[in-house]
């Protein structure tokens, strides 16, 4: 599955949310994964597109924002990444300083 392809049914599924209360959470949470992953490769979003990993990537993001948003509010300083996905940004990165 391709990052725009990733519809917010497949996102629930993923997150095993049965209710519709959070969908309006959980769409932020898929552009802000987007957007993530756009500006830390610094590819084109029509490449991104082009990438299958990055929709598995973008589930890791939304899951590891949704499953955290509490402890998000109280860490707001905290610059910690996930090392899987930023192993796996990090094999299409072309901002590289």
């Amino acid at each position: 599955m391709k990052l725009n392809e990733l519809q917010l049914s497949d996102v629930k599924q993923f997150l095993r949310v049965d209710y519709d209360e959070d969908d309006t959470l959980i769409s932020s949470f898929m552009e802000v994964a987007t957007s993530y992953i756009k500006n830390y490769t610094g590819l084109t979003i029509e490449k991104c597109n082009e990438i299958e990993e990055f929709s598995s990537v973008a589930l890791m993001i939304i899951s590891d924002l949704y499953e955290n948003r509490k402890a998000v509010e109280n860490t707001a300083t905290s610059t910690s990444i996930n090392k899987i996905y930023d192993s796996m940004l990090n094999l299409y990165c072309v901002n590289l300083l």
